[in-house]
């Protein structure tokens, strides 16, 4: 019963964040010259790099949530 009740959340998750939260990205994939074009929900990951003084440096990274199913 668990189960069920954790992969119904799961797949309603899934339908908010590919149906509100995703737009589509352009993919490349190696050996490629043909883009894909796929529904991608972005987010930035920021790092702070503290150098050996005290100057710090924050780098953003940016992420990519695409279904398996893509």
């Amino acid at each position: 019963m668990a189960d069920d009740f954790l992969q119904r959340g799961g797949r309603l998750i899934e339908r908010v964040r590919s149906s509100s939260l995703s737009h589509a990205v352009g993919y490349l994939r190696l050996g490629s010259d043909t883009p894909i074009e796929l529904n991608a929900t972005t987010d930035e990951t920021p790092v702070e790099i503290i150098d050996e003084g005290t100057t710090g440096l924050v780098e953003r990274n940016r992420d990519y949530l695409i279904a398996v199913s893509e």
